[in-house]
């Protein structure tokens, strides 16, 4: 799973993905560690909330360009409205099933769910703070951000309940 993950964001947007597929093999690390736990009783529903945090997220960047204008800060080629929907939408598949492998206990929704607070939450939410600081000027996806890390963090804070 970890490897069709890397594969597909790095065949499918290039280099300009690259650090998501850095979250996904910390994600994996910590997942294979096992110090993680579903059982916090809130879980479900801060991840539920945070899903639709992500899709008005998502929602911002495309209204804004975010897919063109992310590339071109690395050097990569713009993505193309399809590439950034077909994106978002496979791994917005693989969250709502996440969802159900956590209320079914199923050890992977974890990985998916840590991926998520890591890469959706955290760093994406840091990311876009710092790229608006280095822009000077608004940046697609930051007015979001605050609450995709906010999710993050609470996520991983349910994550590592004891």
């Amino acid at each position: 799973m970890v490897v069709a993950g890397v594969l597909f964001q790095g065949l499918f947007l290039g280099r300009a993905a690259a650090l998501l597929s850095v979250a996904l093999v910390a994600a994996y690390a910590i997942w294979v560690a096992g110090t993680w736990s579903l059982q916090h009783p809130w879980l479900r529903v801060t991840y539920s909330v945070s899903l639709v945090v992500f899709l008005l997220h998502a929602s911002e960047e495309y209204l804004h360009g975010f897919q063109r204008r992310l590339p071109a800060l690395v050097g990569a080629d713009r993505w193309s409205d399809a590439q950034f929907i077909t994106f978002t939408v496979v791994w917005f598949v693989t969250f709502v099933a996440a969802a159900w492998a956590i209320r079914q206990r199923q050890p992977v929704g974890a990985l998916v769910v840590l991926f998520f607070a890591l890469a959706g939450g955290v760093g994406n939410g840091i990311a876009h703070l710092m790229l608006t600081l280095r822009e000077g000027a608004y940046f697609p996806g930051t007015w979001t951000a605050p609450f995709c890390l906010l999710a993050g963090v609470v996520l991983l804070r349910q994550l590592f309940h004891k």
